[in-house]
């Protein structure tokens, strides 16, 4: 029972956009025409602007792009926002507890796409005592709020660590896929994987392991906090350390 009320009370996850900036001159005109003819609702959109929006306002997927229809053009068969090329978002959710990260690339940034995607998570996972997020605008919505509400969520404080992570991950490696499974089987410096602090498991990835390494074996919740509780101590220390932080009792007359 004792577990189980520390892993309650650190039932908390970060829900971060990352936008991926991409320059268009890093990609040649074929290989840009190339992933949008494989993107169907881009397809959609592009099929929009040359028939003036007759039937693809209705698609639901589009709904974003055809608010914004005035500014967008197609250039050589490449669908064109101005003069940038339109690129998906990748939005990201952290458990707090554990640091088990999901992410799912979105064609638009909508508030409603947000709500949808955080809804589906929890349907998985669960609802969380608490929401911390990068403050993005979709955050700070109407529809964000309400839902909010609706599931009883408490919005609080920033999610820097969280993004830092994402973006490396995403910026670093071919397959984003592997690379996000392959973390999540990597042990933090509790001793315990993600994968392990929230399902209890290690995740099968293309290295071939032996059966027992994925039996399921939930980890000592009770030292695992302790643990970090140590970690985020000899953080504060290291941080006090290098930035010059001293303690009140420290302080003497005239000092700040």
């Amino acid at each position: 029972m004792e577990d189980q009320d520390i892993l309650m009370d650190d039932v908390d996850i970060y829900v971060n956009s990352v936008i991926q900036h991409v320059s268009a001159e890093m990609f040649s005109e074929d290989v840009i025409r190339k992933e949008q003819a494989e993107d169907s609702v881009i397809q959609t959109v592009i099929r929009g602007v040359h028939s003036s929006w007759k039937k693809e306002r209705q698609n639901i997927n589009a709904t974003e792009y055809f608010k914004h229809r005035d500014d967008l053009k197609t250039t050589n068969g490449i669908l064109m926002y101005r003069d940038r090329i339109p690129l998906t978002t990748t939005v990201a959710i952290q458990d707090y507890y554990s640091k088990y990260t999901d992410i799912r690339k979105l064609q638009k940034t909508a508030n409603q796409a947000i709500v949808e995607y955080c809804k589906d998570v929890m349907s998985h996972h669960g609802i969380p005592t608490e929401l911390r997020s990068d403050n993005g605008k979709q955050f700070d919505s109407q529809e964000f709020r309400r839902f909010a509400k609706e599931y009883g969520q408490q919005s609080n404080g920033l999610a820097e660590s969280a993004v830092k992570l994402v973006k490396r991950i995403l910026h670093m490696n071919k397959d984003p896929y592997i690379a996000f499974l392959a973390y999540r089987n990597t042990p933090l410096r509790c001793g315990a994987s993600p994968a392990q602090l929230l399902f209890g498991r290690t995740l099968r990835e293309r290295v071939p392991v032996t059966k027992n390494k994925l039996s399921p074996k939930l980890p000592n919740h009770k030292e695992i906090r302790e643990k970090m509780v140590q970690e985020q101590q000899r953080q504060k220390n290291h941080y006090d350390q290098r930035h010059g932080v001293k303690d009140n009792t420290q302080l003497g007359k005239g000092d700040r």
